[in-house]
């Protein structure tokens, strides 16, 4: 009934406007899967074909100015590119909410727009080895959709203007003309920024020029390293900009930035006292944060938090909620190693962005406070918030955000679940960490899919633990362990039976911690009943956060 109603009402505001189509196909679901239906244009939208593959993006030049009173934008984007495939026709993204002018190349082209798709069209092949540029020249209402959108336009107390971005699941293009595959990552990126006079600006990168001119204030950023195209931000409001100083774990000492709205200044300088030792707890477990060049800061935004390479959007929402650490705080950072430098290369794995993230929770957690926080946050924290309604690898080559239906929510605790549940299996706690921080080094700066980082995983841990990567990532439901404790009828015995419940593989490699009293032991589950015979009048305990991630039915059937 829920489902439905939700249906009805998306469904409604589809047709008060066309913006929110893109999401009706999360609530229209195939009965026997519980998974969206995908048509040809969401495979043609999201997927890697001749007229994307066909070139490299190497750097986006993007020039926009932002009026906050029409909440509307105008500006350029400009397109580096290697053309790698020979190819006539080139694919890219811009929302139809969106005017296109005019497109600006080396030679003539026609442009021609289907929906949310530009392809621009060469009166002869492009071959493979030239470099070519070209120019976007747009503006108009970015979309909103269901109260979110590319830009999250507010004011402050003062009625003083103040609006973020972000496209992370809404898409890129819904903001600027791109390539919006995270595949391609260009290798570095500038923003030229215009404001109204009186506005501070924060964008990625390093701050290279500011210039107030005629009531607007443009200044102009660079990143000099790849970014993942949704990382591309800016923010601007009635900023503060305060420091902190943080020596790395080579002893180089950084000047960590804040830009936070005057009225919150003193809240957030308590906030961000935090910072130094999340960091410092962050690189010690995933090595040297990746982009010192570009600096890091932290900019308060219109909405609770995104990881925005190097300029980290956090809401204004100063409070801890765990020890004395913000989790959100401690995700985001989390992310410009699992997300931002390590890049999943289709929307399908983002698992890697989000369940990474999310288990660098718990491990920021131990590391400051001990292991058996790390537990407890994991069991409160993460194995409690698991839905099991749809898999957490999603469809590849498709315009799909795990962000439109909250069945899709796994990708961030079922996720960080199959790391811990990697970790106990393993039982070398030395090498499971080293392998996440050797991870990095191997992939830095690179985009993988979840199968070459469960091939990396595999073979550095020197276990077999593919099926469990299968079933925590393939399939919705969870492992179901039928246990029961049987004690005779003079209470002088007890006997623990045991078996995976079907739907289970037989042979799922899963050990799995049982305490009887002061005593551990793991016992081996199979599809076939198995019993021990165990104290009486102990306490008896299956916790299954302490082996990793089932969950536990009473036994019955084949006994």
């Amino acid at each position: 009934m829920v489902k439905k109603l939700v249906f009805f009402s998306v469904a409604l505001l589809a047709l008060a406007g066309c913006r929110y189509t893109p999401f009706l196909k999360y609530y229209n679901l195939d009965k026997d899967t519980d998974l969206p239906k995908f048509n040809k244009y969401s495979h043609l939208s999201g997927g890697n074909n001749g007229m994307r593959s066909a070139y490299d993006v190497t750097q986006y030049n993007w020039d926009v100015a932002v009026f906050p009173e029409k909440k509307e934008i105008s500006g350029s984007m400009e397109i580096w590119m290697d053309i790698v495939q020979n190819q006539d026709t080139l694919l890219f993204d811009l929302s139809n909410h969106l005017k296109l002018d005019s497109v600006k190349c080396r030679e003539q082209v026609i442009y021609k727009r289907k929906r949310d798709l530009v392809y621009i069209i060469f009166p002869k092949e492009q071959e493979a080895g030239e470099s070519i540029e070209i120019t976007f020249y747009y503006h108009g209402k970015p979309p909103n959709i269901l109260g979110e959108g590319p830009i999250v336009w507010k004011e402050d107390s003062y009625g003083t203007p103040w609006f973020s971005t972000q496209t992370e699941g809404l898409g890129v293009g819904s903001l600027f003309p791109c390539k919006d595959l995270l595949i391609d990552e260009p290798e570095k990126c500038s923003i030229r920024l215009d404001v109204p006079e009186g506005l501070k600006a924060a964008c990625n990168g390093v701050l290279q020029r500011t210039e107030t001119n005629k009531g607007r204030t443009v200044t102009e950023w660079l990143v000099s390293n790849s970014i993942n195209v949704y990382n591309i931000s800016f923010n601007a409001g009635d900023f503060v900009k305060f420091q902190l100083p943080y020596t790395d774990i080579n002893g180089v000492t950084h000047e960590l930035e804040f830009h936070v709205l005057r009225e919150n200044e003193e809240a957030a300088r308590k906030f961000y006292a935090q910072t130094p030792k999340v960091m410092r707890a962050s690189e010690e477990l995933f090595g040297e944060y990746p982009w010192w060049n570009d600096g890091l800061k932290f900019v308060e935004s219109t909405f609770s938090a995104m990881e925005h390479q190097g300029c980290i959007a956090m809401g204004s929402d100063y409070e801890i909620d765990w020890e004395e650490l913000n989790t959100t705080l401690v995700h985001e950072i989390a992310h410009e190693w699992w997300g931002n430098s390590i890049t999943a290369t289709d929307y399908s794995d983002i698992w890697l962005h989000e369940g990474l993230a999310t288990y660098g929770e718990s491990l920021v957690a131990e590391k400051l406070y001990g292991y058996d926080n790390y537990l407890k946050y994991c069991r409160n924290q993460q194995y409690w918030g698991i839905y099991n309604k749809r898999p957490i690898q999603k469809v590849p080559n498709v315009r799909y955000t795990s962000w439109a239906a909250h069945a899709d929510g796994d990708i961030y605790n079922k996720g960080a679940m199959l790391m811990h549940t990697l970790r106990t299996q393993m039982e070398n706690d030395e090498l499971f960490l080293r392998i996440l921080k050797d991870m990095q080094v191997e992939f830095r700066d690179t985009t993988i899919s979840s199968a070459e980082f469960e091939a990396y995983f595999i073979e550095k841990c020197g276990c077999n633990l593919q099926a469990i990567f299968d079933r925590m990532l393939r399939v919705a439901e969870a492992p179901e362990l039928a246990c029961s404790l049987f004690i005779s009828e003079d209470k002088s015995t007890a006997e623990l039976k045991y078996r995976w419940a079907e739907g289970t593989p037989a042979d799922y490699p899963m050990k799995i911690k049982f305490i009887a009293g002061e005593e551990e032991f793991f016992i081996e589950p199979k599809s076939d009943a198995q019993s021990i015979v165990v104290p009486v009048n102990v306490e008896y305990k299956i916790q299954p956060w302490l082996s990793g991630y089932f969950t536990t039915v009473p036994f019955e059937g084949k006994k």
